[in-house]
């Protein structure tokens, strides 16, 4: 009964909306935490903490775009060098969705689950820490079911980009890297068991590996994550990004002729050129490493991720 309850409190899923137009996806150091909850549920409350560090030397401003919860907190924050801040996200009414970060340097960024059976008790019925993701087009997470590590593996993921117009794709491998069953879904957030996200999940299955994917040419797409389950215990499981080719939009600062700028810059980066150039933008496809090069490049005013039917940008 615990361990449902306590599923149910941190596994949720929730509508999506989101503040694009603060976050530079490209040149921003961008972290995804794909399920965020707090607030009572049932008979217990979740107390959420949001841990930012800046292990620079310089100060960093930190950016977010939400679905589904409310930031109690003023934005943007800044961290000084050095500086660690402890921001909540708790209180009521209870709210579910995801948080994405960017920030101007890298930093270290964490989310901590405090569960209890109620927000006045000292009783911790089970903590999770949950590290930020990677925002990506394809990421793996090792997965367990029925095993001494855990009795089964959930995973959430929460898509930014593209929807409706693709599907997430999920393949489940072996231990022995054999393809055991794949998926598709069109939910902009999902948390969800192994065997619910695959209706015919073999029994045998014990462990290996779940590969998240979005079509390559969407950049950016989805943070995701995993969560192993072992009666009481939680424990998070990070994704690994993959790198794949994405859709960039390109501007140029003042060129006499812009389409010989995009030729050359394309030549000198190694990328390809996506459909024809209009004034200073033309489209480019290539890796994220290869966009933020680009972005640094002296004849670039600012390098952007290509739309894809945007949820939602105020």
């Amino acid at each position: 009964m615990i361990k449902k309850l306590l599923l149910l409190a941190v596994w949720f899923s929730a509508p999506v909306y989101a503040q694009f137009n603060e976050i530079h996806w490209v040149t921003d150091s961008v972290l995804g935490f794909p399920h965020v909850v707090h607030g009572s549920v049932g008979s217990a409350y979740v107390e959420t903490t949001l841990v930012l560090s800046n292990p620079g030397t310089t100060s960093v401003t930190v950016r977010f775009a939400t679905g589904g919860i409310t930031l109690p907190f003023a934005i943007p924050v800044s961290l000084g060098p050095g500086q660690t801040r402890l921001l909540e996200i708790s209180g009521e009414p209870f709210e579910k969705g995801w948080l994405q970060l960017a920030a101007t340097s890298p930093i270290g960024a964490s989310v901590y689950f405090c569960i209890k059976p109620s927000r006045s008790s000292t009783e911790i019925l089970s903590r999770v820490i949950v590290l930020g993701q990677p925002v990506t087009s394809k990421a793996v997470i090792p997965v367990f079911r029925d095993t001494q590590f855990a009795e089964n593996t959930a995973v959430a993921v929460a898509a930014h980009r593209g929807l409706p117009y693709f599907s997430l794709r999920f393949s489940l491998f072996n231990e022995e890297g054999e393809l055991v069953s794949t998926a598709e879904s069109r939910d902009y957030q999902q948390s969800k068991y192994l065997d619910e996200i695959f209706e015919e999940l073999p029994p045998s299955f014990r462990s290996g590996s779940l590969i998240v994917e979005y079509p390559p040419d969407v950049a950016m797409a989805f943070s995701a994550i995993g969560l192993y389950v072992h009666g009481d215990s939680l424990v998070s499981a990070s994704s690994t990004a993959i790198e794949t080719v994405g859709l960039y939009t390109v501007e140029l600062k003042e060129s006499v002729d812009e389409t010989k700028q995009a030729q050359a810059l394309a030549e000198q980066y190694g990328f390809a050129l996506y459909g024809t150039t209009s004034g200073p933008y033309f489209g480019a496809s290539m890796t994220r490493e290869v966009a933020r090069a680009v972005a640094r490049d002296s004849h670039v005013e600012e390098v952007t991720l290509m739309a894809f039917g945007v949820i939602s940008g105020e």
